[in-house]
């Protein structure tokens, strides 16, 4: 396995931003991701970051979800 691995989000006018498959990304999550290798050599706070990742991306799962029954925010 390659020692890092490279991954692109492209930034539109907007400031949306979307992964090479064209989906939306949140920043909160490309954040918390980007400092998840920080956490390596503490087990408790690893798994404490990795919860934080699963509430955004639940979060991001419930508005897209919401959004698309046509109910807006």
């Amino acid at each position: 396995m390659p020692k890092y691995h490279y991954q692109f989000i492209i930034e539109d006018v907007n400031g949306n931003y979307f992964d090479y498959n064209s989906s939306f990304v949140s920043r909160e999550l490309i954040d918390l991701w980007l400092t998840l290798p920080n956490y390596s050599r503490k087990p408790v706070k690893y798994i404490g970051q990795l919860g934080k990742i699963c509430l955004v991306l639940v979060k991001n799962i419930v508005r897209k979800t919401i959004e698309f029954l046509g109910f807006y925010k």
